[in-house]
């Protein structure tokens, strides 16, 4: 007796955090392009031999391979909070270039840790113990050929509570504004 099942995934991004996710059906799927998206396809085999000794195998497509996969991303904590870069110290630098080059890098990374930082705050909010996200598999069950309803349903999904995400951003912004304020 034999079980494989072989996945094959489009360009995903695992960083994305729950907030700049799509919501189908209660789960949490990647946002891909069209092309990302049909490369999601699976195939479980189980293979057997029989009291005869012959072969017997079983292949399935679509949709309903990707159970294993799911599972794995269950799993996972998600999201992860994102790690402040550490701002360079001048003492730990001999050339003065070497450390402006240092600080130049430094005030990059922590504007994309405020950005990350902020979208994590908005997902945890939105739902505290969401999943990793699953890749959405446009093919039907049993099927080869991309099932033209899956592919629709997938595109016409929207980030979850957009609404919620717009207040969370603007209460985020207001308490950074009153900070900046009280430390003047």
């Amino acid at each position: 007796m034999a079980y494989a099942f072989d996945l094959y995934y489009g360009k995903s991004n695992n960083e994305n955090p729950y907030n700049l996710d799509k919501n189908i059906d209660g789960q949490n799927y990647d946002t891909q392009r069209l092309f990302d998206v049909l490369l999601n396809r699976g195939q479980e085999t189980f293979s057997y031999t029989d009291a005869n000794g012959n072969l017997n195998t079983r292949t399935k497509f679509g949709y309903g391979t990707f159970w294993p996969s799911n599972n794995m991303h269950n799993a996972i904590d998600f999201p992860s909070e994102p790690k402040k870069p550490k701002e360079p110290q001048k003492e730990n630098y001999k050339d003065r270039i070497k450390f402006e080059e240092a600080q130049q890098k430094y005030e990059v990374e922590i504007e994309k840790y405020k950005r990350e930082m902020e979208d994590y705050k908005i997902s945890i909010r939105l739902k505290p113990n969401s999943t990793f996200h699953h890749l959405f598999v446009v093919y039907k069950e049993g099927s080869k050929k991309p099932d033209y309803e899956r592919l629709q349903k997938y595109f016409k999904a929207d980030i979850p509570n957009k609404e919620n995400q717009e207040f969370y951003r603007l209460e985020y912004e207001n308490n950074k504004k009153n900070n900046e304020i009280e430390n003047k």
